[in-house]
């Protein structure tokens, strides 16, 4: 026996016998060749010592190899073997194989040839317990002629025989909002002592939870054992976009004896939110011939609502027409507005940064009014005014001519008690149109002025 490492290729082993006598005189039978792949055993433990060792004395016991190792709770087998010879025809060799100083195997062997070596092969099978387990084989000569070598010992655990049975359900439930769901099995087996699994499919992760929600796990028998389970963190993680869900029962025992699984009933129940949730969308569309994009700074939107309850606050979202969803991530204010209760309140954001993402190429804004959350008791809202403004760079006048003439205007005057500027302009006002005129170049006091528009036959408005 020895324990030896092989590769992929073809290898041959043999047992191979002479005669030193006559032909055909000699013979063997019941020859017989094992190889044993360890690595499907548990563990294994080797030692070997191949060297020839000669006693100091005769009658005498000498350890020639000794195997220790640390053990598990299990079956083991322990193999061992040994070259000897007595070095006389009339002397002997003992051999002793023992396992924790315990002698399993002791013979006293005597020679026909003093000169040759022989075999002896050493097993045993055991139940050890975990700790610390040493193997070894021993030896004496009655002359100090005796010599031992090639002495291995090897000790691989026996795999332990498992029965399992599984069984997989399957149903279906609606697709509300859910705040919890409880889970619950009634099941036994048809023997004792059964380690026994119960896994709620994860439609989000992909597969059975090992841990956590969504998994159970005892030890169960004869008897009939309800398991349950309560989940409410993203109880809508354990169905798919149809509401259906899987249930999946395992059952192991260490046995070679098959069993059944026994499942009495299986319940799936979910709890419906009582929530409410609002939404307003409204889209809103810039003049681009009043409010060229080239001019705009961005946007300010402005509402005016009132709520019968003050639970919640309530927020502005537009729609980025780059990231196709609505956001907040621009908006000077992104913390929400806390309503008063029955009162109409006034609430606005401004988009400054990157605010070309939140209005398309034609000039559409979309804006979302929403609450915080879901909420268990109902609310009702009412809207006052829901609009859009440009904020733009620079002053804007806003003009009509009421005169039954066309009107040219040259210029435009801002004073005040310090200032006195005068803007040049050339634009023609029809009679009864209104137009918007925007100046980047002309930046409005702050605190009272005056401004004049000034026709070509200098007629002039004054606006204070």
């Amino acid at each position: 026996m020895r324990r030896i490492s092989l590769d992929t290729s073809t290898h041959s082993f043999k047992l191979q016998y002479c005669s030193s006598a006559t032909p055909a005189i000699a013979g063997i039978n019941y020859a017989h060749i094992a190889t044993i792949k360890l690595s499907q055993f548990d563990s294994n433990n080797y030692a070997e010592d191949e060297n020839e060792s000669i006693p100091a004395a005769s009658n005498t016991w000498y350890d020639k190899i000794v195997n220790s190792y640390t053990t598990s709770n299990g079956e083991y087998i322990t193999l061992g073997s040994i070259l000897y010879k007595s070095g006389s025809t009339s002397n002997s060799v003992g051999l002793d194989f023992q396992t924790q100083s315990t002698s399993l195997q002791s013979p006293l062997i005597e020679h026909r040839d003093s000169t040759t070596y022989e075999s002896s092969f050493f097993m045993t099978k055991q139940s050890l317990t975990a700790g610390n387990v040493t193997d070894k084989i021993r030896w004496m000569g009655e002359s100090t002629n005796a010599r031992v070598k090639n002495a291995r010992l090897i000790s691989y655990k026996l795999p332990t025989l498992t029965e399992t049975t599984e069984a997989e359900f399957a149903g279906s439930a609606n697709t509300q909002n859910w705040s919890q769901i409880e889970w619950t099995v009634d099941s036994s087996f048809t023997t004792s002592d059964v380690a026994a699994t119960f896994q709620l499919y994860n439609h989000v992760s992909g597969q059975y939870p090992i841990s956590g929600d969504g998994h159970i796990s005892d030890t169960i028998g004869l008897l009939d054992t309800t398991k349950n389970q309560t989940i409410t963190v993203n109880p809508t993680d354990f169905r798919d976009l149809n509401g259906n869900w899987r249930i999946k029962i395992k059952g192991a025992k260490d046995t070679d004896m098959p069993f059944e699984l026994r499942v009495d009933w299986i319940e799936f129940k979910v709890t419906v939110s009582d929530v409410y949730r609002l939404n307003v969308d409204n889209s809103f569309a810039i003049d681009l011939s009043t409010y060229p994009l080239s001019y705009a700074q961005g946007f300010e939107v402005l509402i005016r609502y009132n709520v019968t309850d003050d639970a919640e606050r309530w927020f502005l979202k537009v729609f980025n027409w780059t990231a196709s969803s609505f956001s907040s991530s621009a908006f000077n204010d992104t913390a929400g507005h806390q309503p008063v209760l029955n009162s109409w309140n006034d609430y606005a954001i401004n988009i400054t940064d990157n605010w070309t993402d939140y209005v398309s190429a034609n000039g559409t804004l979309l804006i979302q009014f929403s609450d915080e959350g879901t909420a268990a008791n109902q609310a009702i809202v009412g809207i006052d005014f829901f609009s859009v403004r440009t904020i733009i760079d620079g002053s804007r006048f806003a003009l009509r001519n009421s005169s039954p003439f066309t009107v040219h205007i040259v210029a435009i005057w801002i004073v005040n008690s310090t200032r006195h500027q005068r803007y040049s302009a050339n634009f023609f006002i029809n009679s009864g149109e209104e137009i918007a005129y925007i100046r980047l170049d002309i930046l409005l006091p702050e605190g009272n002025f005056t401004s004049k528009v000034v026709t070509e036959k200098g007629n002039m408005s004054i606006f204070p």
